[in-house]
């Protein structure tokens, strides 16, 4: 207080306030000063001062003294008059009104702004006053502060009006209303999409698999048409199917990335990729280049990253002659680097593009400087570690090398096809139980192979995983007999050239034929199986097989022995049985490789000399993937000098539908040739090794068991119904069968 006070003396002094007009006024003012200045002020006389300054405005219209009065309110002179910013506010107010346009309106303007926010209902009174200031303020810097001021006062009056609050709840709610609802909205359209994604990736991985499945197909007759020794006629027919099955994969695969979003698209498009560089790979095999090099491109389009798509790109442009558009493909993959294994062919067909052009063309890259040969170091290692070694007291294992190439892992019955990791490191999976794999390792220096079994993870969740250590050291006990197969991709004069199978492997395409001619050499006869003995002298001249359609019938010996086993042929299915790789099998030709002649059938692990005498005939109908077992199916020696093994000449069933099913026979027991036919109340029946079903007209044939007569001897059954009988061998001699009658199928089945 006695520093405002000290502060208008002075001001007024120093003419800041102007001086009042008159000399009472001086007379007022001074006496005001006087009494506000004192130390010790009471009530009294602090209501003497605001009387005295509100004469001076009321009667002499002294402005001024409406900040004097603000300030007394601002600071709180006594505690009648302590700190009321809603006074100050209505005085400070009241100066601009009437001096506006003075030099201290500014400093006025800025202090009003500064107790709008607590002057209470005097700011919303004073409402209209403050828009009129602002209306007619012509200077800018008070008319900001007004403006501010005002601001404050609407927020005072809305925060004070009930019926604002209730309007900005219900806007607020809205709003609320709204987020939530745009929160919904969103959500659902997250997990729509999503949805969509999800359907879209589903789509897409059953159009991989069976993508995948028409390439693994296609891989084989390639790689089957490109063995050596195969008929130039089955390459061709290979190639052309082979070619077929590519293309119906790939467009259904394409019409399937088309629709997916982009983010869907990449595992499709690196299939897609995979399966048109096979198909380039192909065309280039047959040197049909236009083909390959369209092939090529939509490899490489599909995927940009894949360097072989770009390698076949340019081997196509080369085989058509067009080394100046084969040029900048070359120097673009060399300029990029990471080639990985493909560097060396990028190079071989760089130096046939830089002879054709004859050097008119400026590589930017640097060819790197030659170095170990490779491909000759893991032949090497290859060869060496072949043999017998041992790696318990008891366990041994062979390693050798098959004519096409492959490397077996073979103990007991046991055979691993195994495959190269590294230069040092092999490792294969044992086909008869899924999951089972085997590793070794090589160490050159000592002369040891590290080996570990690994059984499948499920019957290590089950408890069945041997306990103990499963890596092994293994040394060598025997050096491998006789000379070593060389497989033809790897002889001098010839190369290859890699179909992917999609999983990161290569099978072997067909060698084509090198710059260098050299003279072509004899062919050899296949290498016999050296696990199989010499074929038994007291062997059965001939066998039965029954239990499906596609392998059922008499097969005689044909007098040949293949890998120490006779080989029986059957004249009905024109098929042969014979031992390959540890299994019986039958198949459509004698031959060495699985992929030549696939077996249809196979009774797996029977090392013995023919398939009737294994007790436990568990065998696989089916190749590949579509292999699967079957319990009907039984080989037994046929009787001698019978052509149907214990069955009547005049019973000789039709095939069909797995088993023996018998239709238009010839019926009575111990009938001759040309005796009664079928009755017309039976419409055929099927016979297995443990069963007999008879299947009835469902019009005129019996309608429950009670019906028919039912007689069984020691070798046949017999069926009567309405004056006429029937009769079919027994499957099993002497057996008594379990009788059951259905009137739903209307048949009748005898269960030995």
């Amino acid at each position: 207080s006695l520093r405002f006070l000290t502060t208008s003396v002075v001001g007024m002094s120093e003419n800041t306030y102007p001086k009042p007009t008159s000399d009472e006024a001086v007379h007022l003012l001074a006496q005001s000063q006087r009494i506000l200045t004192q130390k010790i002020l009471d009530g009294d006389e602090a209501d003497a001062a605001l009387g005295m300054l509100q004469c001076l405005v009321d009667d002499h219209g002294y402005s001024a003294a409406w900040l004097s009065m603000a300030q007394i309110f601002t600071e709180g002179l006594h505690p009648d008059y302590g700190v009321d910013d809603g006074r100050a506010f209505e005085h400070l107010l009241q100066f601009l009104k009437a001096e506006l346009d003075s030099r201290l309106s500014d400093d006025v303007a800025q202090q009003l702004a500064a107790v709008a926010k607590d002057a209470g209902p005097k700011l919303v009174s004073s409402l209209d006053c403050l828009k009129e200031l602002v209306g007619r303020c012509k200077r800018d810097s008070v008319k900001s502060w007004l403006t501010l001021a005002l601001m404050k006062a609407e927020e005072k009056r809305q925060a004070e009006d009930p019926e604002y609050q209730a309007r900005k709840a219900r806007v607020e709610e809205a709003r609320k209303h709204r987020e939530e609802a745009e929160q919904r909205r969103a959500a659902e359209e997250a997990a729509r999409r999503e949805g969509d994604i999800q359907l879209q990736r589903q789509r897409l991985q059953e159009a991989i698999e069976d993508a995948n499945k028409l390439k693994v197909a296609a891989n084989d007759l390639f790689t089957a048409g490109n063995l050596p020794g195969a008929p130039a006629d089955m390459s061709r027919r290979n190639r052309e199917e082979a070619a077929e099955l590519y293309t119906q994969a790939i467009e259904a695969l394409e019409e399937i990335v088309s629709e997916v979003e982009t983010s869907v698209q990449q595992e499709g498009r690196k299939t897609l990729s995979v399966i048109c560089g096979n198909l380039a790979q192909l065309y280039i095999s047959a040197q049909q280049w236009v083909e390959a090099e369209q092939a090529a491109r939509r490899s490489s389009d599909a995927d940009p990253s894949n360097i072989k798509a770009r390698y076949r790109i340019a081997r196509a442009l080369v085989g058509r002659g067009q080394h100046q558009e084969a040029a900048p493909v070359i120097d673009s993959a060399l300029a990029g680097g990471n080639l990985g294994a493909t560097q060396s062919d990028f190079w071989k067909l760089a130096e046939t593009v830089d002879q054709a052009l004859e050097g008119g063309f400026t590589w930017s890259a640097q060819k790197p400087k030659p170095g170990v040969d490779r491909d000759a170091r893991e032949r090497e290692m290859e060869r060496r570690i072949l043999g017998t070694w041992q790696y318990q007291p008891k366990s041994q294992f062979t390693l050798r090398v098959m004519p096409w190439g492959a490397l077996l892992l073979c103990e007991d019955k046991m055979t691993v096809d195994m495959r190269r990791v590294s230069l040092l490191r092999w490792e294969g999976e044992f086909e008869k139980v899924p999951g089972f794999e085997v590793r070794i390792e090589y160490d050159p220096g000592t002369d040891i192979l590290r080996t570990e079994f690994q059984p499948p993870a499920e019957l290590a969740e089950e408890g069945v995983k041997e306990q103990g250590s499963h890596k092994f050291q293994a040394r060598r006990v025997a050096e491998a007999s006789g000379e070593t197969p060389v497989p033809h991709f790897y002889q001098q004069g010839s190369t290859e050239e890699p179909v992917e199978d999609g999983a990161g492997r290569e099978k072997t395409g067909k060698p084509r034929q090198a710059v260098v001619e050299t003279q072509p050499e004899a062919p050899r006869d296949p290498e016999p199986d050296p696990v199989a003995a010499q074929p038994a002298a007291e062997a059965p001249s001939c066998l039965e097989i029954v239990g499906h359609a596609s392998i059922t019938g008499t097969f005689r010996r044909t007098g040949e022995a293949f890998n120490g086993q006779h080989v029986y042929f059957c004249s009905d299915t024109e098929r042969y049985l014979y031992f390959r790789g540890g299994s019986w099998g039958v198949a459509a030709r004698v031959d060495h490789h699985p992929l030549a002649a696939p077996f249809a059938a196979r009774l797996p692990d029977a090392r013995c000399s023919h398939p009737a005498e294994s007790r436990r005939q568990r065998w696989l109908l089916g190749t590949g993937a579509e292999e699967h077992m079957s319990r009907d199916v039984v080989c037994r020696v046929a009787q001698p000098g019978s052509e149907r093994p214990r069955e009547d000449p005049d019973l000789i069933p039709k095939r069909a539908n797995g088993v023996h099913e018998h239709e238009n026979g010839h019926a009575g027991e111990g009938a001759a040739a040309g005796g009664p036919q079928q009755p017309s109340w039976l419409v055929s029946f099927v016979s297995s090794p443990t069963s007999l079903e008879f299947r009835f007209n469902a019009t005129t044939g019996p309608k429950s068991i009670q019906d028919l007569v039912l007689a069984i001897s020691e070798q046949c059954v017999r069926l009567e119904f309405a004056g006429e009988n029937f009769a079919v061998p027994l499957p099993v001699g002497g057996a008594q069968p379990v009788a059951k009658f259905s009137k739903k199928k209307c048949t009748l089945c005898l269960q030995f």
